[in-house]
């Protein structure tokens, strides 16, 4: 402390904790809080209100995983999804709108990671990878499909074999259901009750 009482640049604060009641008329030393179980600590330079916690590091990695791949699938349906081996049969365009769709109820998935409460953790998490399950399950069962082919019948009656390989597209959407997916699993391992 300089002459007129006021701490010096480099005093910490612990030193100054310590030099508070140490009987040399600068008053009593502040309370230390108590953290109880489950509790985490105030920011610093700051307080927490009432009903709020710390987010933990691993819940924005986890949501980071989650809003990734849900950005992927959602445009994995805008990019070529499959290429068919007969050029006059395309893709169903509600097919593209219902992959978009998931991709962006994904996504909703992957910011509801950070945002809900911790009470609401677990089953946002266990949502999260039941979709993400669900997605890489139908996008491989369409890939398998597609290469193995389908039957169908052409306009005169004969059966025909359709194939188509995958695209772009569901490739991208596959990879982002199986980020969802391990966004899912780190998010119901850093959160066991």
């Amino acid at each position: 402390m300089d002459e007129r009482g006021w701490p010096g640049v480099t005093e910490s604060i612990d030193e100054r904790q310590r030099n508070a009641g140490d009987g040399s008329g600068n008053g009593t030393p502040p309370p230390q809080r108590q953290q109880g179980p489950g509790r985490t600590a105030p920011p610093a330079g700051g307080q927490l209100w009432a009903g709020q916690t710390l987010a933990s590091p691993h819940r924005a990695t986890d949501s980071a995983w989650a809003i990734a791949g849900g950005t992927a699938v959602f445009f994995g349906s805008l990019l070529p999804f499959v290429s068919f081996s007969d050029p006059g049969i395309g893709m169903n365009p509600g097919a593209r709108t219902a992959n978009a769709l998931f991709g962006l109820i994904v996504l909703g998935l992957g910011i509801a990671l950070r945002a809900v409460p911790p009470r609401f953790l677990i089953g946002t998490s266990v949502a999260t990878l039941c979709l993400s399950a669900l997605g890489v399950l139908g996008y491989a069962i369409t890939i398998v499909a597609g290469l193995v082919g389908t039957t169908e019948q052409d306009p005169f009656g004969d059966s025909v074999t359709v194939t188509f390989s995958p695209g772009i597209g569901i490739l991208l959407a596959l990879a982002g259901c199986a980020a969802v997916g391990v966004a899912g699993i780190r998010s119901l391992q850093h959160n066991r009750p």
